[in-house]
């Protein structure tokens, strides 16, 4: 018997063990904010051109005014992403109330700074995400950056939405 107990702990230290080296499959922790780095044991971005762009439903922004956000290509499992100024490394602006198994992610203080995934189920091109601008500080030109990961080894940095830029002729009729 003692014997069997012995193979028991085993099994659960193995399985405790590789867990720690599977990523975060619960969502992007908020350490990673700025870099947008997973932090995958042992697992480096892809180097060529990633099968995903940013959809954004237009292409000038208001402060204040929702704007509508999709990740375009295959399936993926995990995800981080933010709104910054073009060149940035900050996010801005909040994200609103997140599509199924997505959650919203604390980042600099604001605690819907960032969108990233709740679980690892699939995602797709139907997971609408919904940004709203700041009111005050807006950039003239805003980017949607984010990292996709297919799966825990294949996951691609700084895939960029084109720059949405600021509606001038709203606030220079108000």
């Amino acid at each position: 018997m003692a014997c069997g107990n012995f193979l028991t702990v085993c099994c659960i230290v193995f399985l405790k063990v590789s867990n720690l080296s599977k990523g975060f499959p619960n969502g992007a922790p908020s350490s990673v904010c700025e870099s947008m780095m997973p932090r995958h044991s042992g697992v480096v971005p892809q180097s060529n051109t990633a099968p995903y762009t940013i959809d954004i439903g237009a292409n000038v922004y208001q402060p204040g005014t929702p704007v509508q956000v999709q990740i375009l290509g295959p399936q993926y499992r995990g995800f981080l992403m933010e709104a910054r100024k073009d060149g940035g490394t900050s996010p801005l602006g909040s994200w609103q109330d997140p599509p199924e198994n997505t959650q919203l992610l604390q980042c600099f203080g604001n605690r819907r700074a960032a969108v990233t995934h709740s679980n690892t189920g699939p995602q797709n091109n139907s997971t609408t995400f919904v940004w709203i601008p700041p009111e005050s500080a807006c950039p003239n030109a805003v980017k949607f950056v984010a990292t996709v990961a297919q799966s825990r080894e294949i996951y691609w940095l700084n895939v960029q939405s084109h720059p949405l830029t600021k509606d001038f002729s709203h606030s220079l009729s108000q």
